[in-house]
């Protein structure tokens, strides 16, 4: 049996680097980054996950995805994918509420 010496307080997990972003700068670049394109690529993905289910289903995911999305605005990272995030949310809410 091996025994070391543990460090007491550990070592700190770091944080990304990340910019700090006013929560309202977020939300602005959220709606920025809201595209026609970007709406139709999420509904695409919503409606094929849902598979053969109701168009109405699928309609109330993605506006159920797009509220959250600005709900949620501080949580996105500027820089990353933008479709990613919202196809996340997406996924979650379709699988936890309908």
């Amino acid at each position: 049996m091996h025994n070391e010496a543990l460090s007491f307080p550990p070592t700190p997990i770091r944080k990304r680097n990340v910019p700090e972003r006013s929560d309202r700068h977020n939300i602005e670049l959220v709606r920025s980054l809201l595209t026609e394109q970007t709406i139709q690529t999420v509904r695409s993905f919503v409606s094929k996950m849902a598979g053969g289910r109701n168009q109405a289903i699928v309609d109330e995911v993605v506006n159920a995805t797009f509220v959250k999305a600005l709900e949620h605005a501080d949580q996105f990272i500027p820089g990353t994918n933008i479709v990613a995030w919202l196809n996340t949310i997406a996924h979650n809410t379709l699988f936890t509420e309908h």
